[in-house]
């Protein structure tokens, strides 16, 4: 799996498993197909390193939090 610029700080399966959440210290949570590597799509807005997201059934990523503890992502 290539496509972060700086450590990963985080990773996490959904549900079903086929799909894998990136976050790290270049700011861009990623997500990415499970079963071949393939980057499916970034999430932009954060400023500073990603440390944790997390993964619901209605939303692809429910949270992010940043460096400075900012929720950026919620739904």
């Amino acid at each position: 799996m290539k496509g972060h610029e700086r450590p990963l700080t985080f990773l996490k399966y959904n549900r079903d498993g086929d799909l894998l959440f990136s976050c790290a210290k270049d700011h861009n949570p990623t997500v990415w197909f499970a079963d071949n590597g393939e980057r499916l799509g970034t999430y932009r807005g954060h400023n500073g390193a990603v440390w944790c997201c997390d993964v619901s059934s209605k939303f692809p990523i429910d949270f992010t939090f940043n460096s400075a503890f900012q929720n950026c992502f919620s739904h």
